[in-house]
C-alpha cells in the first residue's frame, strides 16, 4: 500500500425541485477517522412525510452504524451498515402508523485507506469521471433495468420508458434486503465520484451530465449547474448531487507510450487471429472425422470445461431471466424446481432450452417456448415478470385472492402496483418498490 492516502476535496447540494413541496432526499458526509470517510445520498418515499422520514432515518443509521462499529473490511462494512439501516427503518414503519409504507433509496461511498467502494439500493447511482470519461458505477434495480438485462429493450431506451421510475429494491419494504456493492474502485488523482438521486440522473442526458464534469472543475459551482440542468429538464422530483474529486490517491495512473499501446494491439490482435483459426481448425477436423458439432463443448459440465474459453452462448439469457419466462409455459412450478435444482438436461428434454452452459448459467431458449412468448405478447402484450413496485402518494392497491385489484383509503400513501401488460398507460407519479403482500379485510 502506498504511503499517499486518500484526499478528496467535494461538495453536496440539495433542491427540492420545481415541482414537490416537500425535499424528501438527504445527503451527508461523515468523516469517521483519518482513514477512512462515507459519503451518503437517500431518496424517500411513501407519501405525506413519510418518505423524508425514511431518508433522514436511513442517513443517521449508516453513518451511526460505520462510526459505532470497527472498520477491518470495507465491503462487510458497507454491506452491514446499509443493511443495519434498512432493519431499523423497517421495524419504524411497524410500529408507527404515519410511517407505514415508508422507504428510500440509498447510495453510500465508503472509503477505507485505500479502498472505495459504492453500496446501493434502488435507483439512487454513483458515477466515475476518468480521464473526461464518464462511467456508471451502480446499476438500477428497477423494472427497466430488469427489462434491459433480458434484452427486452435498449439502455437508451430505459432512459425515456414509462416505467423509468419503478424501483425493485429499497430500505424498509422488507425486513431483509441485500444491497450491491461494487468492486474496489482505484480512483485516482484528478478523477471525480458524482452521487445523486434521480432527480437529477433522470433528467439529464448522458452527453451533457459528462461535459458538465468536465468543464465545471470547481466542486461546488459543478453540482450548481447540474442541479440547475435538472431544474431546465422539468424538475419534477428532488435532485441531489455529491461531487467529490480526488485530490490525492494511493493509487498512479497507469500511463503508455503511444508505441507501447500500439505494440499491445498488435499482439492482441495476432493472438486474436490465432484463436479464431484454430477454433475453426479443430471445429472442422472434428465435423469431418468425427461428425461433432460443437455443442457438446458449449454444454459442458464445469469439470469436463477447466481450461476451456469463458465465451458464453450466443444469444443466451441468464438464470433470472429464464426464471422469468418460464410463466409462459404450462408447467411453470415444476420447471423452476428444475432449474432449482440445477437439473438442465431435464429442461432440455422438456424443450424448455436448446443449450445451456452450466459454467456462467446461462440458457438458450427452445424454439417452442420461444413461439410460445411470441405468440402470448403478439396477442395479450404481456410484459415479463417482475416484482412489484411502489408508487409515491396515491391510493393503496393490491390483488386480493381472486386476482381483482381493491383499493384501501382515500389516504394518498403509497400504491401497490400490480405489473401491467406492455401498452397499459400509467398515469400515477413517480414510482418506487414495495413486495406484494394480501391486504388484511377490516
Amino acid at each position: 500500500m502506498s504511503n499517499t492516502k486518500y484526499i478528496f476535496n467535494h461538495a453536496s447540494l440539495s433542491d427540492v425541485g420545481l415541482v414537490r413541496q416537500l425535499n424528501e432526499d438527504r445527503e451527508l458526509v461523515v468523516r469517521i477517522n483519518s482513514d477512512c470517510i462515507a459519503y451518503i445520498v437517500c431518496d424517500g418515499m411513501g407519501g405525506h412525510d413519510s418518505g423524508d422520514k425514511a431518508s433522514e432515518a436511513a442517513v443517521r443509521f449508516i453513518s451511526e452504524y460505520l462510526t459505532t462499529k470497527p472498520i477491518e473490511n470495507t465491503t462487510i462494512a458497507l454491506v452491514n451498515a446499509i443493511k443495519f439501516a434498512n432493519q431499523q427503518i423497517y421495524f419504524e414503519s411497524k410500529v408507527s402508523p404515519t410511517s407505514k409504507g415508508m422507504g428510500t433509496t440509498a447510495v453510500v461511498m465508503l472509503q477505507y485507506q485505500d479502498e472505495v467502494h459504492i453500496g446501493h439500493i434502488g435507483d439512487s447511482r454513483a458515477y466515475l469521471l476518468h480521464n473526461n470519461q464518464l462511467a456508471q458505477i451502480t446499476k438500477d434495480h428497477s423494472v427497466v433495468q430488469g427489462m434491459v438485462d433480458q434484452g427486452l429493450i435498449s439502455a437508451s431506451q430505459a432512459e425515456h420508458h414509462p416505467r423509468k421510475n419503478e424501483i425493485t429494491k429499497a430500505l424498509g419494504i422488507r425486513e431483509n434486503e441485500e444491497p450491491s456493492i461494487s468492486k474496489n474502485i482505484k480512483a485516482v488523482k484528478g478523477d471525480r465520484l458524482v452521487l445523486c438521486s434521480d432527480g437529477l440522473s433522470g433528467l439529464i442526458s448522458h452527453e451533457v451530465f459528462e461535459s458538465t464534469l468536465v468543464t465545471q472543475t470547481d466542486p461546488k459551482t459543478c453540482a450548481k449547474q447540474l442541479i440547475n440542468l435538472a431544474k431546465q429538464g422539468g424538475g419534477h422530483d428532488n435532485i441531489t448531487v455529491q461531487v467529490i474529486d480526488v485530490v490525492e490517491s494511493p493509487h498512479k495512473q497507469i500511463k503508455e507510450s503511444k508505441s507501447n499501446q500500439t505494440l499491445m494491439l498488435s499482439i492482441a490482435a495476432g493472438f486474436v487471429g490465432l484463436i479464431v483459426l484454430s477454433f475453426f481448425g479443430l471445429n472442422l477436423i472434428q465435423n469431418q472425422f468425427f461428425g461433432g458439432s460443437g455443442d457438446e463443448k458449449e454444454m459442458a459440465t464445469p469439470s469436463q470445461r477447466k481450461g476451456t474459453s469463458n465465451t458464453k452462448l450466443k444469444n443466451s439469457i441468464s438464470e433470472d431471466s429464464l426464471e422469468n419466462v418460464l410463466h409462459f409455459t404450462n408447467e411453470e412450478e415444476r420447471y423452476k424446481d428444475l432449474l432449482e435444482d440445477q437439473n438442465y438436461k431435464e429442461l432440455k428434454k422438456s424443450n424448455v432450452i436448446a443449450k445451456y452452459d452450466s459454467v456462467h448459467k446461462r440458457f438458450v431458449l427452445s424454439e417452442l417456448l420461444k413461439a410460445k412468448i411470441k405468440q402470448s405478447r403478439q396477442s395479450n402484450n404481456t410484459p415479463p415478470k417482475v416484482k412489484p413496485v411502489v408508487k409515491k402518494k396515491t391510493d393503496v392497491v393490491q390483488k386480493n385472492s381472486s386476482d381483482t385489484t381493491k383499493k384501501g383509503s382515500a389516504d394518498p400513501k403509497v400504491t401497490v402496483v400490480i405489473p401491467k401488460k406492455i401498452g397499459e398507460t400509467d398515469t400515477s407519479k413517480k414510482n418506487k418498490v414495495l413486495p406484494k403482500k394480501k391486504k388484511k379485510k377490516k
